[in-house]
């Protein structure tokens, strides 16, 4: 148990230092401003992207790697 608390302990240690520098970090004015600015693009992004290369987006007939060759088909 000695020999297993003393192999532990180098990494807990390092795990305490590194999340109290973490907090602190995200607490950063400009951390938060990134990441608010961040959700809005990604928002933005979903809002405004192409819903997707096919004409038949909303059928799930017409989506699949054979939809292709059936529209063709027909």
């Amino acid at each position: 148990m000695l020999a297993f608390g003393l192999g532990t302990l180098p990494m807990l240690l390092t795990i305490g230092v590194a999340a109290e520098w973490l907090k602190d970090f995200v607490r950063s004015p400009w951390v938060r401003r990134g990441a608010g600015l961040t959700v809005l693009l990604f928002g933005l992004f979903t809002i405004f992207a192409p819903a997707g290369h096919s004409q038949h987006a909303g059928n799930p007939a017409a989506t699949g790697p054979h939809a292709m060759h059936e529209q063709h088909a027909r």
